[in-house]
């Protein structure tokens, strides 16, 4: 007997991909699948670089004008080294990792 083999749509981009199965987050984070992971790969770029873009911004409104109180000299220098980092994995993971 010959076993039968399903042969991908080409004309589906992601087959088997938003399928209902039981794994469900597990599929997501447990995945060998070069399109999966490419996703997963460019949402975390993407989440990388929106609390980076956060934390830039909350910089910028401190250092707007001259003596400005809108955060303590401790919080200031909490995120100063974070936001950094997170708009620099942003950026490294999104054009130099392709």
């Amino acid at each position: 007997m010959e076993a039968l083999v399903e042969i991908p749509d080409p004309l589906r981009s992601f087959p088997n991909l938003g399928e209902s199965s039981d794994q469900g987050l597990l599929q997501w984070i447990s995945a060998v699948d070069h399109k999966m992971l490419g996703i997963l790969y460019l949402l975390v770029s993407l989440l990388f670089f929106l609390i980076g873009g956060a934390e830039a911004l909350l910089m910028r409104i401190q250092l707007a004008q001259p003596l400005n109180h809108f955060l303590s000299p401790e919080t200031y220098n909490q995120p100063e080294n974070c936001g950094v980092m997170f708009l620099e994995v942003a950026r490294f993971s999104v054009f130099y990792c392709r």
